[in-house]
């Protein structure tokens, strides 16, 4: 409600609690400050503007900190902490400070005039961070943010906007960073919840079809273990259901089938281990195994031969 008052250019109490609204006056003392404490907060807002019209950026990102820190519930404090977010991104290109000031921008002040543009940058700076573009540099030696400190920038995003368009695409991203970092079960997890959180969105569909093809890229680097291919046919044939007609249903189709050959070759390799070691048994179950999945084939014919052989 109260952001639908300020679209309006309407000025609500509950507004006035955290941002200004109207001219640059003092205005009345706040509950939890004295009139001194306003006068002072408005005193040094008005210095830090000046400093920032003058260029002085660095003491103009020290005043607005100052007064954020120092007066919360000063009616300038939601837009000084907003103009060091901004004057930390855009004029200094210090996308780590800024991202932190954001942070608390957004954490403390959600009916604020500028919460759309904050969480806006906030997502573009993680995405940014993900891509390699924020660099650390450590004894000369440049690279990119760590993982850890990447993951978290994404879900900021999420924390601050939950059910929105951001929300969406930095889970699908934290997807793309796990996989990136090779660990895959944490990508598996970050695909799905796109797929289950936000089902509606554009992304859910290709998330579900990368569940499918990072556990089947699971399976094929020596985890094959039958949980994990049936877990990756289940995924694609999940998202052959919830999505029909999407791009990629021809793939995932074939996907399937290059899993059920793959549980055909692994069966005959089995079967004819336990076969040469003359444990028959063992040999005939795999075998009869090779036959249930593969109805005709080289593969089919030579577990029927065998299976005759051995009187079953």
């Amino acid at each position: 409600m109260i952001r639908r008052y300020l679209a309006l250019g309407l000025c609500p109490i509950a507004a006035v609690l955290l941002s200004q609204c109207g001219n640059n006056e003092p205005g009345p003392a706040l509950v939890g400050m004295n009139q001194k404490q306003t006068d002072e907060a408005h005193a040094l807002f008005a210095e830090a503007k000046a400093e920032e019209e003058k260029g002085d950026f660095d003491d103009a990102i020290d005043l607005y900190e100052d007064l954020a820190d120092d007066f919360p519930f000063s009616l300038h404090a939601g837009d000084a902490r907003y103009r060091q977010a901004m004057l930390l991104d855009r004029k200094m290109n210090d996308r780590r400070d800024a991202f932190e000031a954001y942070e608390k921008f957004l954490s403390h002040f959600p009916s604020h005039s500028k919460y759309g543009e904050a969480i806006q940058r906030v997502y573009e700076i993680a995405i940014g961070a993900k891509r390699g573009d924020i660099q650390t540099n450590f004894l000369g030696i440049k690279g990119n943010l760590p993982f850890k400190e990447t993951l978290e920038m994404l879900d900021a995003v999420k924390r601050h906007a939950p059910k929105s368009d951001l929300a969406a695409k930095s889970q699908y991203a934290i997807g793309e960073l796990y996989l990136r970092e090779k660990k895959y079960k944490g990508s598996v997890a970050a695909f799905s919840k796109v797929a289950d959180d936000h089902h509606n969105h554009p992304l859910a569909p290709e998330a579900l079809f990368r569940v499918g093809t990072t556990l089947q890229n699971m399976a094929e680097r020596g985890n094959q273990n039958r949980a994990t291919i049936d877990l990756s046919r289940e995924a694609f044939n999940d998202y052959l259901i919830q999505f029909p007609g999407h791009k990629r249903n021809a793939e995932a189709r074939k996907m399937i089938a290059s899993l059920d050959a793959s549980e055909v070759i692994r069966a005959v390799e089995i079967a004819d281990f336990y076969y040469k070691t003359e444990q028959w048994e063992s040999a005939k179950i795999y075998y009869r195994e090779v036959i249930k999945k593969a109805k005709s084939g080289p593969e089919h014919d030579r577990a029927k031969a065998r299976l005759k052989e051995l009187n079953d």
